[in-house]
């Protein structure tokens, strides 16, 4: 039996689990520079954490998104493209949502960015 997806989709804000979304963003930490938030992507957004966990030479921005209720598939579609693409657009390599491997996220985008590139796999 699946579970809904408030009981799936939560981050840990303020003290307890609430519906949400956590989003991540990898980078060459070459730039300083920070993502802006799409705040018109999320306007239900209850709360937002930022993190930034980093070594020598990468560095991977987390957006801990929560949310007052877990919109509708579409519209959480929607906003999660948009934010990923924020990302994409600040300078990360790749982004990815919950649940994937950051590694199948970049072949994903370059396929998508670099089709080209990717005739040989």
């Amino acid at each position: 039996m699946s579970r809904p997806l408030n009981e799936i989709l939560t981050v840990f804000m303020d003290g307890e689990f609430v519906p949400g979304v956590m989003l991540y963003g990898l980078d060459s930490n070459a730039d300083d520079g920070e993502p802006c938030f799409p705040y018109g992507a999320w306007p239900w957004l209850a709360g937002l954490k930022t993190f930034v966990l980093g070594g020598e030479h990468w560095r991977v921005r987390l957006w801990e998104i929560a949310l007052p209720e877990i919109p509708s598939p579409e519209l959480l579609w929607d906003a999660t493209a948009t934010t990923l693409g924020v990302l994409i657009d600040a300078g990360c390599l790749t982004a990815w949502p919950p649940g994937w491997d950051w590694r199948e996220a970049s072949v994903i985008l370059r396929r998508y960015f670099f089709p080209n590139a990717c005739q040989a796999e």
